[in-house]
């Protein structure tokens, strides 16, 4: 629903490495949809990638999932890093209950803390207090980003808890753990952790540290401040739709941010916006991103039809955005594109895709 790393390739993506070894799938859930707008699709996501058996870490022997009539089997692909198949696995059993019982309780003892994370994440989305005893172990994990999101998860689940795992990742001067803090912070935090986001924000970075990183964690604490409710964050959100495009990687994560916070202020705004991506005026990415907010905002005036013909691009990464995005948008254009990329030759795209199918199904 997660959130962590270096910059992304894609900016469709585009987070703060929560854990060096893992390109976090972004997991939050962009919005719910109405479910007369997204029928329930009959045969879940069949995701099939080759595996290199020396690569695989043991959470992908728990993911072959046959529920009835549906399945989902991931593995990874030789030139493919195998956690990041995994990421998606973990993100989609937040869909799903025969899934999450099958890869929870292996992703959350995982080798790798960015899975750690991510699970972590996903059981407090879901609200599952079977994993309570687990997340109170997880509080003494090693990796301060997966203590905070312990700490996160628990006091969203109604149990009091030390949260000073999470102010020290805040204030930490490391990308990652502020990354993840903000994160965590505007998912599972009230409105009383604003002032923690400004205090934080105003920590310096470790020396070294990228500036188009620095500015992708600092738009993070903006965003995470505006869920949980500061008008002036959610202005400073609105303005990244218009950051230059030598930072076009900000007005992505607006566009997409917006969707979430449900801004209905500016559903015109991203309209056009994704209007221009579609006639080339500005880059793809930034429109897809805001074709997915527009999807969340006025559903009856997302731009369907481009959306669906992007999920047929020459570039595999614009392939994988726009099925995150037709997981978000209504209509069967979007279900049937949506099947179709369950075939596509990049894992990562029928990856994607997989996510999606279980987010319109849930």
């Amino acid at each position: 629903m997660l959130w962590q790393r270096g910059v992304r390739e894609h900016a469709a993506h585009v987070r703060v490495q929560a854990a060096p070894e893992l390109p976090l799938q972004r997991l939050a859930v962009s919005g719910e949809h109405d479910p007369s707008h997204a029928p329930r699709l009959k045969n879940l996501a069949v995701l099939i990638v080759e595996v290199e058996a020396e690569l695989v870490p043991e959470v992908l022997d728990a993911v072959l999932v046959v529920a009835g009539p549906r399945a989902i089997v991931v593995a990874t692909h030789p030139n493919t890093h195998p956690v990041v198949l995994v990421a998606h696995a973990v993100e989609a059993a937040e869909f799903d209950s025969t899934l999450a019982n099958r890869v929870l309780p292996i992703a959350l003892r995982d080798a790798n803390r960015g899975v750690r994370f991510i699970a972590i994440v996903v059981v407090a989305h879901r609200g599952d207090e079977s994993y309570l005893p687990v997340l109170e172990r997880l509080r003494v994990d090693q990796a301060l980003s997966v203590r905070a999101a312990a700490a996160a998860a628990l006091a969203h689940l109604n149990r009091k808890v030390d949260r000073t795992p999470l102010a020290e990742a805040a204030f930490s001067k490391t990308p990652e753990h502020r990354a993840n803090a903000a994160m965590l912070l505007g998912a599972f935090g009230t409105q009383q952790d604003v002032r923690l986001l400004r205090e934080a924000s105003s920590i310096p970075f470790a020396p070294g540290t990228p500036e188009a990183q620095r500015r992708i964690v600092e738009f993070g604490f903006a965003v995470a401040a505006a869920e949980l409710g500061d008008p002036d964050a959610l202005e400073s959100v609105r303005a990244g739709v218009f950051a230059p495009e030598e930072q076009g990687e900000l007005a992505l994560l607006a566009c997409e941010a917006l969707g979430t916070l449900g801004d209905q202020t500016y559903a015109g705004v991203l309209e056009e916006r994704a209007f221009k991506a579609a006639s080339g005026e500005i880059p793809l990415e930034i429109g897809l991103a805001a074709a997915g907010a527009v999807a969340q905002l006025r559903p009856e005036m997302a731009p369907v039809e481009w959306i669906v013909e992007s999920g047929s691009h020459e570039k595999p990464l614009i392939r994988q955005q726009a099925a995150a995005v037709l997981g978000l948008t209504a209509g069967s254009e979007a279900e049937v594109q949506l099947l179709a990329m369950l075939q596509d030759p990049d894992p990562l795209v029928r990856a994607s895709a997989a996510v999606s199918v279980l987010r319109r199904g849930r």
